[in-house]
């Protein structure tokens, strides 16, 4: 082949080629999307409709077979589903070892004994630093739980426990 025909059809193919790249196009546009916004929700605890979580006991001037019921709301003021209440307790004075948590509901249903909480009739001792998860389900922002502790001086209790003094400070903390 001469070299008149080799640039001949050189030159076609490369003519060819611009009309091609000429014929396809390709479309596009863009669109900026500004002032985007990440934020955190949050969680907060009331306890009796005050911005503390932990709630004073007091168990005074009872007998044996005497049982105390303790009340408390809890609320979510968060922005976020919460998903679990915790309850601690710390306990000073004479009656910690005598006095029994008898019973711990959330709006009326029982708590302990259940998913590895104590069992009812728990010494007061025992409960103490154990973390007692209480099962709330969801607690959405704005919504009340009632939470009603039961203690109780057993019929069984000695003069031994005549004239003494039990306070305690319940701490409620709630979880995602």
């Amino acid at each position: 082949m001469s070299r008149k025909l080799v640039l001949s059809l050189l030159a076609v193919v490369v003519a060819l080629g611009l009309i091609g790249l000429g014929t396809y196009a390709m479309w596009s546009d863009s669109v900026e999307a500004n002032d985007n916004t990440f934020s955190t929700g949050t969680l907060g605890l009331t306890v009796n409709g005050g911005h503390d979580s932990v709630a004073a006991i007091t168990f005074t001037n009872q007998k044996p077979g005497d049982i105390a019921d303790y009340s408390f709301d809890c609320r979510n003021t968060g922005s976020i589903d919460a998903g679990s209440l915790k309850l601690d307790g710390a306990f000073t004075g004479d009656l910690t070892d005598a006095l029994v948590v008898h019973s711990v509901k959330v709006d009326g249903v029982e708590q302990l004994g259940v998913s590895g909480n104590p069992p009812v009739d728990t010494p007061l001792s025992s409960i103490a630093g154990y973390g007692l998860t209480l099962d709330m389900g969801s607690l959405a922002s704005g919504v009340v739980k009632n939470v009603t502790i039961s203690i109780e001086l057993p019929s069984s209790a000695g003069n031994d426990t005549q004239g003494k003094t039990e306070t305690g400070t319940m701490a409620f903390t709630l979880e995602q």
